[in-house]
């Protein structure tokens, strides 16, 4: 992602100019994504938007594990709302129920904690809109339809 950034490599996700093909190449390259993912600096990808989208553009990369990944980040991510938030909208909410994994499952619940505990609204949309797209509903997560009833009479 630094490359990218001092290169000044599009980022953009879905960019139908360039379709990102340095850092997809740059990416390609790398002998294994899923364990490089698994180092990286997690406060680094949240902190500015160009790792944000390069971050993207791996979730979109399909030679990843993500289930080692989110595995590995869990217990660095319980707390971080942004990351949180980013891989649930972005990696999980492409998936339907049950093409979830444990791993999967287990970022969900922590999302719903966090957003339970933080009330933090972009979080609580995207599991609003990851459960109730994807058909597993929000039935089981009383709490979380609370905390989105809050924010909607905020709003």
């Amino acid at each position: 992602m630094r490359e990218a950034e001092a290169k000044g490599w599009c980022t953009r996700p879905f960019c139908t100019t360039c379709g990102n093909g340095e850092l997809r190449s740059r990416l390609a390259a790398i002998p294994d994504l899923t364990e490089h993912l698994i180092r990286l600096n997690l406060d680094e990808i949240v902190s500015g938007p160009s790792g944000v989208d390069s971050l993207t553009i791996m979730m979109l990369t399909q030679s990843v594990d993500w289930d080692q990944v989110l595995e590995a980040w869990m217990p660095r991510a319980s707390e971080n709302t942004r990351l949180l938030d980013l891989v649930l909208f972005r990696v999980i909410g492409r998936r339907m129920p049950f093409q979830r994994s444990q791993p999967m499952k287990a970022w969900v619940k922590a999302s719903v904690e966090r957003a339970c505990r933080s009330g933090d609204e972009s979080l609580v949309e995207s599991l609003v809109y990851v459960l109730g797209v994807s058909g597993e509903g929000l039935d089981a997560y009383s709490e979380l339809v609370a905390v989105a009833r809050d924010l909607s009479e905020q709003s």
